[in-house]
């Protein structure tokens, strides 16, 4: 079953369009059929997350705007233009393709062009309303993820993004009082609208991501922030979220920490400990997506929340205790990166209280203090020993990558002569 998913805010500098670039990646690493549309005309800027990444961009194509217009100036009677030719294709890691639907920016009068895109008339003279339907359709049938960079505010375009095309919405709003009540009205609105479209739907799913734009921001000020934001997400989450947990346990889960890089995509920037936290927040997001919103508990740690909790966690009786379990491996490929996730939720099912990297946002103590943390603490540490995670374990890596691998098997290995293990 394939999904239209529309990333909107409200606010631009929420880093919405970076999450869509992130997220279309792994998910294209995981072996979907993926397409990105950039439908902020008017601001915009995804194919610039994918330049000089290792990607190829062909753009022998005229974007969006181009098909639009093309669209609008086409007879009724006429055929309507294909949408296939005016796609570029990325290739990642020399492995995996996606398709991108760029603004078409790069067109020579693009502005002028924008300016002359008449909305009222494109709907009301030349059946925009269907032929926007008709690339719903189409698009379902040829990709299994559709992502939309919708354009932020109240416009025919975010419109478009958020009621007419979309069977997921993903709101993205800052720790900001304002910026949220403003976005999540307005995923209230667009699922209230979507119902009243002319064209069947199912109710729209929303997944809502937060974005702690200040890093500066203190862990119980986003504690109390999150738990407000999280009464009012309520309605949203019922619809998929399981009842084992809160709405502010997934809200923090899929924050997206604030970490500048230089509009570089984290997932493509190799191994690094400073940009594990954003890259873990953009990987859940795209395993809940990439599993429609099913078994999402296996997916999020018992403890992962535990630093913003104010009260202790009862404590069992000594018989029932769970073995705490680590497991350190490498991110070989997303395929190996799965089978971790698959792995550890299938002890977490058996009772096991299992714990990986991807659990964890990014830890206040540092990423080299939790993984001491984590293998000092555990019962059983498992290490995952593929061939990468061997290299970087013994130190014969290329310098620079894996260091995070490379500070647990230097952990693991003092505790292993410690106590001459």
């Amino acid at each position: 079953m394939s999904s239209i998913i529309t990333f909107y805010s409200y606010k631009s500098g929420v880093g919405r369009t970076m999450a869509l670039a992130n997220i279309a990646v792994i998910l294209a690493r995981k072996g979907f059929r993926v397409l990105a549309v950039d439908w902020d005309l008017e601001s915009s800027d995804l194919d610039l997350y994918f330049l000089n990444q290792r990607i190829t961009i062909n753009k022998n194509s005229r974007g969006l705007l181009g098909l639009l217009i093309a669209a609008s100036t086409a007879s009724s009677a006429g055929a309507k233009p294909d949408w296939r030719q005016y796609l570029s294709y990325l290739e990642i890691d020399g492995q995996h393709d996606l398709s991108l639907l760029t603004s078409g920016r790069d067109d020579k009068g693009y502005i002028d062009t924008l300016l002359s895109l008449d909305w009222n008339s494109f709907f009301r003279d030349s059946d925009g309303g269907y032929f926007i339907e008709s690339l719903r359709e189409e698009w379902r049938e040829e990709f299994d993820f559709i992502l939309i960079d919708s354009r932020n505010g109240v416009n025919h375009s975010s419109s478009i993004c958020t009621i007419q095309l979309p069977d997921v919405l993903v709101p993205i709003f800052s720790t900001n009082e304002q910026c949220f009540q403003i976005t999540k009205d307005m995923a209230f609105y667009a699922r209230k609208a979507q119902q009243q479209l002319a064209f069947d739907r199912m109710s729209l799913l929303v997944f809502p991501l937060s974005s702690r734009c200040n890093g500066r921001t203190k862990h119980i000020d986003i504690r109390d922030q999150l738990e407000s934001f999280a009464t009012e997400l309520v309605p949203f989450y019922n619809d998929w979220l399981p009842t084992q947990l809160t709405p502010v346990k997934i809200l923090y889960r899929t924050m997206i920490p604030d970490i500048d890089t230089d509009q570089k995509l984290p997932v493509l920037i190799e191994e690094s400990p400073e940009l594990e936290g954003i890259v873990n927040a953009y990987s859940l997001a795209a395993t809940i997506i990439s599993k429609e919103f099913r078994d999402v508990n296996s997916l999020i740690s018992d403890d992962s929340f535990s630093l913003l909790s104010e009260e202790n966690a009862e404590i069992s009786s000594p018989q029932l205790v769970s073995p705490k379990v680590f497991i350190s491996y490498s991110h070989d490929s997303e395929e190996h990166v799965d089978r971790i996730v698959g792995f550890s939720g299938r002890l977490r099912e058996e009772g096991i209280d299992c714990n990986i990297d991807l659990y964890e946002m990014s830890p206040p103590q540092g990423w080299v203090q939790w993984m001491f943390d984590q293998i000092e603490e555990s019962d059983f540490v498992l290490m995952v020993c593929s061939e990468t995670y061997l290299r970087r374990v013994t130190k014969k890596e290329e310098p620079g990558k894996g260091k995070g691998v490379t500070w647990e098997g230097s952990i693991i290995t003092n505790i292993a002569i410690r106590f001459e293990l």
